[in-house]
Order: C-alpha cells, then structure tokens, then sequence
C-alpha cells in the first residue's frame, strides 16, 4: 500500500512541478466554486437546536410551552451592596434603592432596531405615560418583590424612613406577612433574642412577560430586549451614594458575551500575524532570495481557501454553524501550516541530497516528485486519521458538536488537497524565481549577486570525482553575498540548518541508555498523574463563566451565590384536558411542589385555590358549569391566578382550556451541580409518572432548564465515546498505512497517552467537561496524531541499518518540521492566553496542552520507544521492493531532468555527466 501511494503522489508531485500555474488555476478555481454552498447557508443559535439531543422530553415540551405560553418569564434583578460592606439594613441606604427601582420604572424604549414595525411604539415596566407595559401581571399588579414592598414605593414613605423604623418593619410579622425576607435581604443578621438588626445585600425581582419570536433561527424579544439594556445602562451610569448597584437584565448578559467575543478578534489577528512571521523565520534562509515570506503568505492563502472550500461544501450539504464555528479557522490553521512544513521542509531537503550527491542541475518537477513520494505519504496518514475522528465525532446525538465536526472533517479535506496542489504548486514557482535570482515577495527585482539555498554544498564538477572544499570564510562571505547586516533584525547570522542539525543532535543525545531510562520514566511518571487527573474531571457548567472576568454581572453571580439561596423554578402544566376528571391528579401534583425532598415546599397553584374558593362558596361543580366557575373565580377573588390559565376561547368559557401550569422550585442543594441537576431531573419524571401513569404526556413537569440538563445528561458519555472511537480509528488507519504493526502500536500509545495527559492537565488547570472542552478535545486528538504519526513515517522511511540510526535520520528529516508545526499552532493561540471569554481561554489552555505535550510525546518519547522496540532496519523485502520502485522511475526522473535542461547544460563529451558517480556519492553522504 505504502509503495503504491509513494507512486501515486510521485506522480502529482511531477504533474505539479511541471505545471503549477495549471494547478494553481485549477485548485483555486474548483474552490471558489464551492462558494455556491454559501447560498444555503444555516445559521442556527437556538440553545434547543444546538445542545439538546433532537426528539428527547424537553424538547418536546419546550415547543408546546413556548406555543401556548410564550418563554416562560425574562427575570430580571437589581442588587445594592453598601461600598464598605458593611450593614445594608440602613435608611439611607433603602432610599437608594428606591431610586434604582424608579429607574427601571420610569426608563421607556422603542423596540429593537428593525422590528419597530412588528412593535410598534415605546416599552416600560408598568405602562409609564402611556407606553406599551412589558412586566408579568398576576391579576391586576406587576410581579415583583424588593424592600419596597415592606416599606413602600411611594415617595413620602422612603423619605421619612428611619433606621429604626425600618427595624422595626421587618421584625413585624403583620409588616412582613407573605414575604420571605431571605429573598430580598442577603446575609441576615439576628441578635439573641432572634430579631433581625442587619444584612448585607438588598434584592429586587422583576418578572418581564416574555413576547419572544424565531426569527432566523434565533429566538429573539425585540420589545424587551432594547428596554433591558437602556435600563441597565441607566443603572450602570448614574452616581449612587456610598453604595454599588448592579443591575441584572437578561439582555445585558447577552451585550456582555458579545462584546467581549468581538475584542478577542484582535487577538486572533495578532496570532495570524506571529504565525506568519515565524513561518517565514523558520522556512527560509535568512537573504534576500530565500527568506521565503511569500511561501510563508501561501500557506496562510491555503488555509483561506480551505476556509471557503470547507464551510461552501457544509453549507451545500445544509449543515447548521453555530457560534462555536469561530474556532474552526484556527484548526484548520494549525493543521494547514503543520502540512505546509513537512512538504517544504521535504522539498529542501531534496535539494540538500541532490547537491550531496554532485547532482545540481535537477528539475524543480523532479525534486518535487521526490518530495510528494514522502511528504503525500506523511500528511496523507494524519489527514485520514484526522478526518475519520472528525467523521466519527459527528455521530454524536449533540447537534451543535455533530455540525462542528462536520465542518472539522471538511476543513482536513481541503487542507490536505490544497496543501498537495495548491500549497506544492506555490513552492515550486518560488523555487524557479529563487533559481532565477530574484527577490523574495519582489520578484520583479532580479539580483546580480548569485544566491544559492545551500552555498556551503556548492560544488565545482570540472571532473566526475572532484570536489571543492568550501571553507569556513567561504562559506561566510557567501552567506554575506545573500543577505544585509541588518537583514531580518540579525536573523541572517542563525545557522539556516540549526533545526535540523540541532534535532540530529537530540537524536543522538537520545541514544544514550541513562537518558533513554529519563525520559521513559519522567513519561510514565507524567502518565500516571495524568490518570489521577483524568479520574478525577467532573462534567459542571456554570453561565457566569462566558462573561469576563471585569464585567460588572462577575458582582451579581458573587453576591447571589454568597448570600440568596435561590432555587431553579419548577412549573407543572396540564394540557388541554379534562381538568374535572383529573383533579385528584393536579391535587397530587400540589403535594409533589410541597413536599418533595429536592424542592423547597413552595407551590403557586390556582388549581388548589380554585377548590378552596368551591369548598368555601359551597358551590356545586358539574362537567357543565366547571369552565365558567373557573373563568368567574380568576376575574374575582382569584385574579392573581390569571396568568397560569389559558383559556381555549376567553369569550367561550365552556371551551376548555388550552393549558395551565402550577409553579414551585429545586432547592439550591439540589440542582447545585450538573450530575444533581440530571438527577433532580429524573427524580422530577419518575415522581410525575407515579401520579398521572399513562397521561405523563398530558400533564408534566418542565422548566426551561431542563433543556440543559438534557445535555449534562449525555454529554459526559459522548466525550468518552467520541474519545474511545477515535483511538480505534487511530490504530486502525496507522496499521493499514504504516507497514509495520510495532510502529503503528507505538504511535498510537504516544497519542493515547497525549491524550490522557491533556485529560489529567486540563483537571489540573480547573476545566471541567462541558460544550466547549468536549468539542475542543475532539480537535486535540487530530493535532495528537499529527506530531506522533510524521515520526513513526520517517522512521519506516529510513534505509539506516539500526533502528537507532532510523530513529536519528528520522528526526533529521522531519523533526524540524513537526516542531515548527506544533509552535506555529502554539503562536497562533498564544494571544489568547489573556482572553476575556471562556470559550478562548479553554480553547488557549487546550491547543496549549496538546501542543507542548504531543510534540514532547512525538518528538521525545516516540523515538525513544522506537529505538527500543521498533522494527530493526529495513528488511530486505522490503529493500527489495524499493530498490524495484526506485529502479522502474529513475529512467523516467532523468528524462524529466534532461527535459528540463538548457541545450548548453546537456552533458557533453568534455563534460561528462556525474551520473555513473551518483552512487558513490549518496554512500559518502551516507556516511557523513
């Protein structure tokens, strides 16, 4: 297989060289021509369409809420904290806080920009002046709770309240009846006669009735969301008195999120430029004719079309992109220019064994043959291995992360075409304008001045057998011929070949036994943490963590998790259903708000109030007269009960209902977590099912968050399940293209356990498994394979006799590569490092962990664990074989070359060809 493919890509790599503008043309072309996927392109931000498994409970229930009762509520918060942290329980301190509530009150706000028409005029609280009134009505008044409750919301009550006074309001149980202070006083504090004489933070709730629509795959309240930002704006900007106020509007936290997602686009553009300048440092020579900052350009350029090729092809085929797409582009970054090295790297080092070999006059289409021959092989295993993880990944039930890794499998799809076509054709005409003399990136300027890639292998053939000794000062003044004393800030006076020679150097260091025993147990030392840490990864998710770190709602979360207790609400609907035949059921359902171990023994029922008022009133209810008693108990003695029922005709009482609910509420200890709010989840089901059995359907218990408890519920499972497939994948793809069942067992040991250590560090570094982390893991795995499977490639390459030997050509040959790759990823996430938003840390702290560990693993433990238990050299089977491949092309590599020869370069009779010599030659190098 292995020499089958060598000869597969031989041949593209002679189709390129001879005609890379045809190839340039063509792959650009085809490209572009996916950009007609963009005319089906789906942008989806719905939390129900993205992070919920399709067709589970709370989807279901979620589209009949949201159909018959809007999105349940906007809630909304205001905080007062004195600046000293001292006693909140203060007059002066309560007169501030009426001022924060008459901001909110008295703020009025035309829709969003855009849906003026759809709603038309401005927006307040309660109908201020006139405007169109947004807050939840329960009955007749507003649904709120703050202090102001307890002293007053008029003017005069604030202003001559006391410090005494308001004491003594709150130790009154006739003043405080109907209300838990907890809620609107955090950190109460109590003297020993166990009245309350102060607190900490004072809490206001305001419920907003939610008139959300689905507009382009987004949920979006245009009438709220404009008046929620102004109002905290409003907040945020005016001068309290010796106290902070921190608004909570749900608008506000999405203003938040985006503003701090849009200043890390600086930090992206600051990553592309670092790669680019490093690439351009690391793939050149340091002069002016070969510093290679156009290649540098070309493959950043590649990596673009890939951008355009991957996500025209995903959206033809109608996959959704989510938010979470924004990281793509630094996936396929990272992958394209890994590629980009190991074919450049290639192509210059076939240069170097030409010139080694008294070979100089050699066709660019010859020399790229060569290098496709090895470097298609290379990037043809990690582009698989990388492909099929992605593929398996997208069997995931989670539908955000099955379209992000569809879009991953895309993007190593076109990085690997782009890089053998597109990406090879760029480097073979930057070799031909490099042979012509000219300037890099200004090609326009041709040079007087000769400048040879590799002037110390410069070599005189005035005979087959006679070599120029190009000494030391030599070589200086040649390098001085290519470059300025200023050139690149200095960077003319590094060795060009350091890398290389430096990974030799690492290779042969390695050899010896006492670091062999180093490495191998620092490795396993590692490992074993890294399994500790691993085990100990718990799957939890906070919201606050998407806000950063400097915003002021960082206040809110800090101070309600500190000192209010408050729970997840928990709402019972019913259907449209007989409700009469069904009452001992919704009775039932009020004993499950009031006395179930993880909820707090609140309900807010009018179904219970309904029958209290009947048994009261001594009324007779019948099938007939059900509808209309009820439809008379809510527009009198039960009108704070309007908002739970829904009538199926308002004007037709003996219609039915289209649904109602009941409220009550987790306690805070049990939905604390993402594992107790699964289980508070399935406590909730199983208790419904025991009360209403087979009209579960009919009448259920639901909350909102239950969509993202869905997710907790199999996010864990798939993150270890896409983990465990890819491995198999792995091994699979490795065994097949790697002719060698040790190699293959080896590289995949160096992944797997990167893998576990990047498991083992992110505990260490406070992440948990989440959205983010599942969906960044799965790109982890294909960086992994990349920087182990190159090495295990090169050692199979090897013709070196001992596996040693393979070991250290191996390095020689790729080990430069594979590290420019991992550092050049590592350069393009550096800068997010300092992020504000979590989704950029996690993904700085990921690509960082699986960079420095899997080039560490593939560039350190591997050859060292091929040096042990590789396979010994080349087997003569093997020999035989490519002696035969060598042999059947090498009439077919000297045609191209005389093909590609000036008539005045042919060989002549007084200049005989060094040809017959080659052999001798390559045994030299050899052994130099």
């Amino acid at each position: 297989i292995q020499h089958f493919l060598e000869r597969v890509f031989g041949k593209l790599g002679s189709i390129v060289g001879h005609n890379p503008w045809k190839t340039i043309f063509i792959s650009v072309f085809c490209t572009l021509c996916f950009m007609a996927g963009f005319m089906n392109w789906t942008t989806e931000s719905r939390t129900n369409k993205l992070w919920i498994p399709q067709g589970t409970e709370a989807e279901a229930q979620s589209i009949w809420v949201s159909e018959t009762f809007g999105f349940e509520t906007r809630s909304q918060r205001i905080l007062l904290r004195p600046n000293d942290n001292g006693n909140v329980l203060k007059a002066d301190y309560v007169r501030q806080y009426w001022l924060a509530h008459h901001l909110m009150v008295n703020t009025t706000a035309p829709a969003a920009d855009g849906y003026e028409d759809e709603f038309p005029g401005l927006y307040s609280w309660d109908g201020y002046q006139d405007t169109n009134s947004i807050c939840l009505r329960l009955g007749p008044e507003c649904d709120m709770e703050s202090i102001l409750d307890i002293v007053g919301y008029d003017a005069q009550s604030v202003d001559t309240l006391t410090d005494s006074l308001l004491l003594e309001l709150l130790n009154d149980d006739n003043s405080t009846a109907g209300h838990d202070l907890s809620s609107i006083i955090g950190g109460l504090e109590y003297d020993a006669d166990d009245n309350i004489v102060g607190g900490k933070v004072l809490s206001g709730t305001y419920s907003v009735e939610a008139k959300g629509i689905d507009d382009n795959n987004a949920f979006v309240d245009p009438s709220r969301e404009e008046w929620e930002v102004t109002v905290a704006n409003k907040i945020l900007a005016y001068g309290f008195t010796d106290a902070q106020v921190v608004p909570y509007f749900q608008q506000a936290f999405s203003e938040e999120f985006s503003g701090a997602i849009a200043s890390d686009g600086m930090a992206y553009a600051l990553g592309c430029t670092l790669l680019i300048v490093y690439t351009a440092m690391a793939l050149g020579k340091r002069d002016y004719v070969h510093s290679m900052v156009g290649l540098a350009f070309c493959a950043i350029l590649t990596v673009g079309l890939t951008v355009v090729g991957s996500y025209g092809l995903a959206g033809a085929f109608g996959i959704i992109y989510s938010p979470l797409g924004s990281s793509l582009p630094f996936l396929m970054l990272g992958l394209g220019v890994d590629d980009a090295f190991i074919i450049a790297g290639e192509f210059q080092q076939q240069i170097k064994d030409n010139l080694l070999a008294g070979e100089k006059e050699v066709s660019t289409a010859d020399v790229m043959h060569r290098t496709m021959k090895h470097a298609g092989v290379s990037i043809l295993i990690t582009s698989l291995t990388d492909f099929l993880a992605f593929s398996i990944g997208a069997t995931t039930v989670l539908p955000a992360l099955k379209a992000f890794c569809l879009f991953a499998a895309f993007g190593v799809f076109f990085v690997f075409l782009l890089n053998v076509t597109f990406f090879a054709a760029c480097v073979v005409i930057d070799h031909n304008r490099a042979m012509s003399n000219r300037m890099d990136v200004c090609c326009c300027v041709k040079l007087k001045t000769t400048h040879d890639m590799f002037p110390e292998l410069v070599v005189a053939t005035t005979t087959v057998t006679t070599t120029v000794v190009v000494t030391n000062e030599q070589q200086q003044a040649s390098a001085a011929a290519g470059s300025s004393p200023w050139c690149c800030c200095g960077c003319q006076k590094i060795p060009p070949e350091l890398s290389r020679v430096m990974f030799r150097k690492i290779g042969e260091a390695m050899m010896n036994v006492w670091v062999k025993i180093f490495i191998l147990g620092a490795a396993l030392g590692l490992l074993a943490f890294s399994i500790y840490g691993a085990v100990q990864l718990k799957q939890d998710f906070k919201i606050q963590w998407f806000l950063p770190d400097t915003s002021y709602l960082q206040d809110y979360y800090t101070w309600n998790e500190e000192y209010f207790q408050t729970g997840t609400p928990l709402f019972i609907y019913t259907k449209d259903i007989d409700h009469l035949s069904h009452k001992q059921d919704l009775l039932q359902c009020n004993s499950l708000l009031r006395n179930a171990s993880y909820l707090n023994g609140d309900a807010y029922d009018w179904h219970l109030a309904f029958w209290s008022h009947v048994d009261a009133a001594d009324i007779s209810i019948t099938a007939e007269n059900y509808y209309e008693q009820l439809q008379f108990f809510l527009r009198t003695n039960g009108t704070k009960y309007q908002g739970l029922v829904a009538f199926n005709d308002a004007t037709d009482a003996s219609q039915g209902l289209a649904g109602s609910f009941m409220i009550g509420e987790y306690r805070e200890s049990a939905v604390m977590d993402a594992a107790l709010q699964v289980d508070a989840m399935y406590a909730t089901r199983d208790d419904m099912v025991a009360i209403v059995g087979d009209n579960e359907h009919d009448i259920f218990a639901f909350t909102f968050s239950m969509l993202f408890w869905e997710q907790y519920a199999v996010i864990e499972v798939e993150f270890y399940r896409n983990l465990l497939l890819a491995v198999i994948v792995v091994f699979g793809i490795a065994l097949v293209l790697i002719p060698k069942i040790t190699v293959a067992l080896l590289v995949l040991s160096t992944v797997v356990c990167t893998i576990v250590d990047v498991l083992g560090f992110m505990w260490l570094w406070g992440l948990t498994i989440d959205a983010v982390t599942v969906c960044y893991t799965v790109i982890a795995i294909g960086l992994a394979v990349d920087y182990s499977a190159h090495v295990g490639e090169a050692f199979m390459l090897s013709k070196a006799a001992t596996k040693e030997a393979k070991v250290i050509d191996a390095l020689y040959r790729v080990g430069a590569s594979v590290f420019n790759g991992a550092f050049s990823t590592f350069l393009a996430v550096v800068a997010m490092a300092n992020s504000q938003t979590y989704i950029f840390r996690v993904f700085f702290r990921q690509f960082f962990l699986v960079t420095l560990l899997g080039s560490v693993h593939g560039l350190i433990v591997l050859p060292v664990l091929l040096s042990l238990f590789g396979p010994n050299g080349t087997s003569a089977a093997v020999a035989d074989e490519v002696e035969k491949v060598d042999a059947k092309h090498e009439d077919e590599r000297q045609e191209l070359s005389k093909n590609s020869l000036d008539p005045e370069q042919q060989p002549t009779d007084s200049q005989p060809s060094a040809e017959p010599d080659r052999t001798q030659n390559i045994e030299l190098q050899n052994v130099q």
